[in-house]
C-alpha cells in the first residue's frame, strides 16, 4: 500500500494542485463550473507535458520537476499546436493534440509493462518543505493581483492596467481569428510577441470563460506555481541546505532590486513576463539536464533537445526579452565549454544551435515586421531606468552613467549567490554555474547598452528568475561550508538583512522629493547602503557566531545580501513612491508622441459595469463574424469586452504593432467610423456598409448626436453606451 502511494506521488501532487486551483478560482469570483473546466483544460495540458517530459528524462525526474516541467512544456506545446491547427484548418481544438500524443505514449508504455508517469525518485524533506513554501508563497503573492483585478464589480473600476484591454483583445484575436488577421481591423496583422496571449485565448475559449478570467486568475496561478515547483526541484539538485529551496521561492515571488523598484519577477500587469518566467526556468533546467547528462551520447538526447527547442520558440515568441537572454546565455555556455574543454561542450553547442534556430523562427514568424521596432535605443543616455527611479547621484550625463551602474548593483544583489558557485572549484565549470554567468552577462549588457524608460530592464528581469534559483543554491552551498553553528549564522544573517532593509527603505522614502534626470536625489544611496550594510554587517556577525571560522566573512556577507534582496518587492509599498520618481521634468525624457496621427487620442483607463452590460448584450445578439464600428478607436475597449471584430479600434497598439502598409487603411477606417457617428448620412453610411459593418458602438460622451435614423437605430442603450444596428440596403 505504501509503495503504491509512493509510486504515484507525482499524480497526487497534480491532483492537489488541481483542487487548490479550483478553490482559488471559485473563491476569487469564478463560477464553480467554469473554474472546473479551466482546471481540467490546464490539467490536461500539464499532464500531457509531464508525460512527454518523463519520456525525455527516461523517468529520472522527481515529482516536483515532473509536475513543474509538465506545466511549462504542456502549455507551450498546447498553444503552438493550437495556433498551427487554427491556421491550417480554422478550428480551435488544436490544443488537444499534445494530450493525444501523450495518451498514445501512455498506451504504448503500459503495453510494454511501464507504469506511465509514475515516479520513484526520492523526495527529501528540503524538497517537501520547499514545495509547501512554493504553494503557500505563490498564493500569497497573488493577493495584490486579486486586489487590482476583480472579475466583476458594480460601478466604475480603474485599477486594471490600461494594457490589459490590449492583452485581452489580443488573446481573443489570436485564439479565435488566428495570427493572419486582426481583431482591431480586418485584413491586418499584429507583429508582437503574442504567444502567451494565444494560450490565454485558447484556454478561455475552450472553457467559455468570461473576459479577463484567464489573464488575471488562471495565468498568474499557473505561472507562479509552475515556476515554484521547477525552482525547488532545481535547487535540490545543487545543494543539501534544507532551507535553500524555500529561499529560491522567496526570491522568485518576493525578491526585488535593492534600493530600486520594478524588480518583481512575477509582474501580473504583464502576463507575458509572468508566463515566460516559468518557461525560462524550464528552458534553463532543460539545457542543464541536456548538457549534464554525460551518461548518454548526444544522439540519445534528441528528446531533451526537442524540449529545449520548443521552450526556446515559446520564449522568443512569448516575450522577446526572455528569448534574448536565453539565447545569450546558452551561447556563452557553449563558448566557455569550448575554451575550457569541458565534457559537456558538444551538448552545449547542440542546445545553442537549436535555441538559435528556434529563436530566429519565432522572431521571423511572430515578431518581425512591425511598423515600430520597439522604441529601445542603444548608447543613449536619455530615458534610462536609473533616471526614472531617481538613482543618478550627479546631474548630467555623468550622473546617468553612475546611476546605471548603481541600478546594476541593485539588480545584481538578487543574483549574488551565483558568485559562490563560480568561485567554488567543484562547481565553477558546471553547466549550472556557467549558464548562470551567461544569463547575468546577457542581462547586464542590456542595462548598460539599451535605454527605454523602464523597458530596458525587462531583459534583466527575465534573467532574474533562473538567477534567483542559482543564487539560492549558491547561498545554501556557502552556508554548508561553515563547520559549526550554521543555524545561528543563518539567523544573524537574516537579522542583519532586516536592518539593511530598514536603511534602504528610509533612504528611498526620504530621498523621494524633487529631482529628475538632471537633478540627483538621495535615492542613489539605497543600493550602496543596502549592500554595504548587509555585506559588512552580515560578514562580521557570522564571523563572530561561527567562532571566526574560515570563509565566515564571505559566507555571512553573501547570505545577508541574498536575504536582503529576497524581500525587496515590498520596497515603498503604501508610500505612494513605489514607482516613478515624482516631479520629473518632461524635458528630461523623449516626448510621448502618438505613433499614428489618429482622431482619437484618449487612453481608456477605467470602465464600468454598464460597458460590460452593453458588451454582453452585443455578444449575445450579434451573429458570429459581425463587424463593429465605434468612436472608441484609440483604445481596444470594444474588442476586449465584446470579443468581436471592429472596423477600426486599438489604434494605440494596431498602428505600431501592425505592418507599415496597414496604417493608412486603419486611419481611413477610423475616419469613416467617426464621420458616421458624428454625422449620419447616406455618404457616411456607405463606407461602413461596404466594409460589412453591422453594429456601431457609440460612447455618447464623445459625440453630441443622439439620433442616427434612418441610417441606424438604437438597439441597446444605457448611460455609458449606445449600440446601433446599422441599416444597410
Amino acid at each position: 500500500m505504501v509503495s503504491a502511494i509512493r509510486q504515484y506521488r507525482a499524480s497526487a501532487l497534480g491532483a492537489l494542485l488541481a483542487i487548490v486551483g479550483w478553490l482559488f478560482l471559485t473563491v476569487t469570483g469564478v463560477s464553480p463550473l467554469t473554474a472546473l473546466l479551466l482546471v481540467l483544460i490546464v490539467g490536461i495540458q500539464s499532464w500531457a507535458g509531464a508525460v512527454l517530459w518523463r519520456v525525455a528524462r527516461l523517468g529520472h525526474s522527481d515529482p516536483l520537476e515532473l509536475v513543474g516541467m509538465g506545466m511549462a512544456v504542456g502549455t507551450v506545446a498546447a498553444l503552438l499546436s493550437g495556433v498551427v491547427v487554427k491556421v491550417v484548418t480554422g478550428t480551435n481544438l488544436g490544443w488537444v493534440l499534445p494530450a493525444l500524443a501523450a495518451a498514445i505514449v501512455m498506451i504504448v508504455r503500459i503495453r510494454r509493462g511501464s507504469d506511465g508517469v509514475s515516479e520513484r525518485v526520492p523526495m527529501t524533506w528540503a524538497a517537501i518543505s520547499g514545495a509547501a513554501a512554493a504553494l503557500v508563497l505563490s498564493l500569497a503573492s497573488l493577493v495584490p493581483n486579486l486586489l487590482s483585478y476583480p472579475v466583476t464589480w458594480t460601478g466604475t473600476w480603474g485599477r486594471y492596467h490600461p494594457d490589459m484591454l490590449f492583452f485581452e483583445s489580443l488573446s481573443t484575436s489570436m485564439a479565435q481569428i488566428g495570427p493572419l488577421d486582426s481583431i482591431y481591423t480586418p485584413d491586418a496583422l499584429i507583429r508582437y510577441h503574442w504567444l502567451v496571449y494565444a494560450w490565454a485565448g485558447q484556454v478561455s475559449g475552450a472553457a467559455g470563460a468570461d473576459h479577463f478570467v484567464v489573464l488575471v486568475r488562471v495565468l498568474p496561478f499557473v505561472a507562479v506555481v509552475g515556476a515554484g515547483l521547477i525552482a525547488v526541484s532545481w535547487v535540490g539538485r545543487l545543494t543539501r541546505a534544507v532551507w535553500a529551496p524555500a529561499l529560491a521561492v522567496v526570491l522568485l515571488v518576493a525578491g526585488g532590486y535593492v534600493g530600486a523598484t520594478y524588480g518583481a519577477i512575477f509582474n501580473f500587469d504583464s502576463p507575458s513576463q509572468s508566463m515566460t518566467s516559468m518557461w525560462l526556468l524550464a528552458f534553463a533546467l532543460a539545457v542543464v539536464l541536456t548538457a549534464s547528462d554525460g551518461g548518454r551520447p548526444l544522439r540519445a538526447r534528441w528528446l531533451l533537445l526537442s524540449a529545449v527547442a520548443l521552450l526556446a520558440f515559446g520564449l522568443a515568441g512569448g516575450k522577446i526579452s526572455s528569448g534574448a537572454v536565453a539565447l545569450g546565455a546558452v551561447i556563452w555556455l557553449a563558448a566557455v565549454g569550448s575554451l575550457a574543454r569541458r565534457a559537456w561542450t558538444r551538448a552545449a553547442w547542440a542546445s545553442a544551435t537549436v535555441t538559435a534556430v528556434a529563436f530566429a523562427l519565432a522572431y521571423l514568424l511572430v515578431v518581425s515586421g512591425s511598423a515600430d521596432p520597439g522604441g529601445l535605443k542603444i548608447f543613449n543616455l536619455i530615458d534610462r531606468a536609473s533616471s526614472v527611479q531617481g538613482l543618478n547621484p550627479l546631474p548630467g550625463s555623468i550622473g546617468v552613467v553612475l546611476g546605471t551602474a548603481l541600478l546594476l548593483l541593485a539588480i545584481a544583489a538578487r543574483w549574488v549567490g551565483l558568485l559562490w558557485l563560480v568561485g567554488d572549484r567543484q562547481t565553477r565549470w558546471s553547466v549550472d554555474a556557467q549558464l548562470g554567468v551567461g544569463l547575468a552577462l546577457a542581462a547586464a549588457a542590456t542595462v548598460v547598452l539599451i535605454s527605454g524608460g523602464l523597458n530596458d530592464t525587462w531583459f534583466a528581469l527575465a534573467a532574474s528568475a533562473p538567477l534567483a534559483v542559482l543564487s539560492a543554491a549558491g547561498a545554501g552551498q556557502a552556508w554548508l561550508t561553515l563547520p559549526e553553528r550554521r543555524w545561528g549564522a543563518l539567523a544573524v544573517s537574516v537579522a542583519v538583512a532586516l536592518v539593511a532593509f530598514g536603511v534602504v527603505s528610509a533612504l528611498w522614502l526620504t530621498g523621494a522629493s524633487g529631482g529628475n534626470v538632471w537633478v540627483s536625489t538621495w535615492r542613489w544611496l539605497g543600493p550602496v547602503a543596502g549592500v554595504l550594510v548587509a555585506a559588512i554587517g552580515g560578514g562580521a556577525a557570522v564571523w563572530l557566531v561561527s567562532r571566526r571560522a574560515p570563509r565566515s566573512l564571505a559566507v555571512g556577507a553573501l547570505l545577508s545580501v541574498v536575504v536582503l534582496a529576497a524581500g525587496m518587492r515590498i520596497l515603498g509599498v503604501g508610500s505612494g513612491q513605489v514607482g516613478v520618481q515624482p516631479g520629473l521634468s518632461s524635458g528630461s525624457f523623449s516626448p510621448i508622441v502618438s505613433f499614428a496621427d489618429s482622431l482619437d487620442r484618449t487612453i481608456v483607463t477605467e470602465w464600468s459595469d454598464q460597458d460590460v452590460e452593453a458588451a454582453t448584450w452585443l455578444a449575445d445578439n450579434a451573429a458570429a463574424g459581425d463587424l463593429i464600428a465605434t468612436n472608441v478607436t484609440f483604445s481596444p475597449l470594444v474588442p476586449a469586452l465584446t470579443g468581436m471584430r471592429t472596423l477600426a479600434s486599438g489604434v494605440l497598439y494596431q498602428a505600431p504593432y501592425g505592418r507599415p502598409a496597414d496604417l493608412p487603411t486603419l486611419l481611413e477606417r477610423e475616419r469613416s467610423s467617426w464621420d458616421f457617428v458624428d454625422g449620419p448620412s447616406r455618404e457616411t453610411t456607405a463606407p461602413l456598409c461596404s466594409a460589412g459593418v453591422r453594429w456601431v458602438w457609440v460612447d455618447p460622451t464623445r459625440t453630441s448626436v443622439r439620433d442616427w435614423e434612418p441610417f441606424a437605430s438604437v438597439a441597446f442603450a444605457n448611460r455609458s453606451v449606445s449600440v446601433l444596428r446599422l441599416h444597410c440596403a
